[in-house]
């Protein structure tokens, strides 16, 4: 019965992201999906189907798959994936075997797309030494930024652009 439940939510929250197939997202990003509403449902909360995935092409054709669990909603326990600190994305690629590689994870503020044609471009919202303030802020303290994600093709994973492609003041926020 709690298989068919968790296959129920999974199927919920696949149609939320836009009418995507079920069989067209990677098992890899499926699965995530499916621990986070496992957990939601571990503390007594109840997953809603909400957007908190988001599919997509960088520019040079690569295409993701980015999971925001600031934007997760488990009735019951709202801040389950969040902190102080922010809550964590996580950005997956497809492989050409229709598998997908985690090659970004980090906490932020909140997580945006901005489209392009048919390129996609994420934005996270961050602070502090990722802002390019110096020293150790505290939190009350540190400045806040927008820092899109560029594909680093040596390294083959997402990074932060430079900080010159920073947007000042930030406008992500989860909550």
């Amino acid at each position: 019965m709690r298989r068919g439940i968790t296959v129920v939510i999974t199927a919920a929250l696949l149609v939320v992201l836009g009418g995507a197939s079920p069989n067209k997202v990677p098992e890899e990003v499926a699965a995530n999906m499916r621990r986070m509403a496992d957990y939601c449902k571990e503390v007594d909360g109840k997953p809603l189907p909400h957007e908190f995935v988001e599919h997509g092409n960088l520019a040079d054709g690569l295409e993701f798959w980015a999971i925001n669990e600031g934007a997760f909603q488990c009735e019951g326990a709202w801040s389950l994936f969040c902190g102080s600190g922010g809550c964590q994305v996580a950005v997956y690629m497809v492989l050409p075997n229709g598998h997908a590689k985690q090659v970004f994870a980090r906490g932020a503020y909140g997580m945006a797309m901005e489209r392009t044609g048919t390129a996609a471009k994420l934005w996270l919202g961050v602070g502090g030494g990722l802002c390019g303030q110096e020293g150790n802020p505290s939190h009350a303290d540190a400045i806040h930024c927008d820092r899109p994600l560029t594909w680093d093709t040596k390294a083959q994973r997402l990074d932060f652009a430079p900080l010159s492609k920073a947007r000042f003041p930030a406008r992500l926020r989860n909550w």
